[in-house]
């Protein structure tokens, strides 16, 4: 079926599309705003959904959150093409056992075209993207987590064709953040309760140039806000 419907899951809530450059509408994208330093075991489905899951009818990807380290910190580098990013994670306390886990990421491409290096050419992806989950054990009255993922990107094109020029900026942010309760009833039987707030919003600059200075700008912008 087709990629508009996809639906993106994210502990156990549905969130916006987590990917940069994503266009209105779409469920995928370019560059994915999530690490995989920041999972754990996830569902993907392509047909067949179980009952728990509804509003889609192309794929489902259903992404879990990994805890810190709760026994000691740990810092992990990573360098690639797309982006450089990393990831520290640990102990709030040596007598406490929630932690931390924290993934920051910019893009390697933007840092290549600061130093004179423009090894795409015209168009130059430059994004950045936090994600976060803190794990909080609270005894008896269960355990709390505070999760969230948020990302920005802009890609900007500056090109001529015939007697025109352009001058194109395409920008999108994302952002998800959410609070989880897990209380257990016994050995089989939990309760999970999760609030979490999330947007969207693209916008969409370029401006026009002729020989004859003739200057045309399009705007356009669109946002989207949850609760």
């Amino acid at each position: 079926n087709s990629p508009r419907g996809m639906l993106w899951r994210m502990e156990g809530l549905e969130i916006p599309n987590p990917n940069h450059f994503s266009s209105q509408g779409a469920s995928g994208g370019p560059i994915s705003m999530l690490s995989t330093n920041m999972m754990a075991n996830s569902e993907f489905f392509t047909g067949a959904f179980p009952a728990e899951y509804g509003n889609a009818y192309s794929g489902i990807f259903d992404i879990n959150l990994r805890k810190g380290n709760n026994e000691q910190r740990e810092y992990t580098l990573g360098i690639g093409i797309l982006g450089t990013d990393l990831a520290v994670e640990g102990p709030f306390s040596k007598n406490y056992k929630g932690s931390y886990l924290v993934n920051y990421r910019y893009s390697t491409l933007s840092v290549f075209s600061l130093v004179g290096l423009d090894i795409v050419g015209d168009v130059i992806p430059k994004f950045q993207d936090l994600s976060y989950n803190f794990n909080l054990p609270a005894g008896k009255a269960g355990t709390f987590s505070i999760f969230g993922v948020l990302g920005n990107g802009v890609a900007t094109e500056a090109w001529e064709w015939q007697s025109l020029k352009y001058d194109d900026i395409y920008t999108t942010n994302m952002g998800v953040t959410g609070l989880k309760h897990t209380y257990l009833l016994g050995e089989k039987t939990l309760i999970k309760t999760t609030i979490a707030a999330m947007g969207t919003e693209r916008k969409y600059h370029a401006d026009t140039y002729d020989t004859n200075d003739v200057f045309v700008r399009t705007d356009y912008e669109s946002k989207m806000q949850d609760m």
